[in-house]
């Protein structure tokens, strides 16, 4: 059997927040919202279902700007001392750098900070 595709609705992300806003504040149901911010009602009411939903596509970040800027300025760095950084300890920096500042639970770990200083040490010592 082939699976069949049906069409995205394709929305403002500002209509979508005005219509939560509309149904959590009472003013309107779930299909009245639908109809007038033309937004799909089953997401309405899934967005009012879950309210840790995003408004948006894509996956949340694991680092905030001044994170990021941090972690690209430590990598020109090495390059500047002279380290040459390959694919795999590059990836292992990073890796550790963000199990060190974030709270995502694919990366936290009691010993990320230590493995990292460690990883330092071997490194240029």
């Amino acid at each position: 059997m082939v699976k069949v595709k049906r069409p995205r609705g394709v929305y403002i992300k500002q209509k979508l927040i005005d219509a939560i806003n509309a149904v959590r504040s009472g003013k309107m149901t779930s299909v009245k919202a639908s109809e007038k911010f033309t937004v799909p009602e089953s997401t309405i009411r899934c967005h009012i279902r879950k309210p840790n939903l995003r408004v948006g596509a894509g996956r949340s970040f694991y680092l905030s700007g001044n994170e990021e800027k941090y972690l690209v300025e430590l990598i020109k760095s090495f390059d500047d001392i002279g380290f040459r950084l390959t694919k795999p300890i590059l990836n292992s920096i990073i890796g550790q750098y963000i199990g060190s500042v974030t709270t995502d639970a694919r990366f936290t770990s009691k010993y990320l900070l230590f493995d990292l200083i460690v990883f330092f040490i071997v490194v240029f010592f």
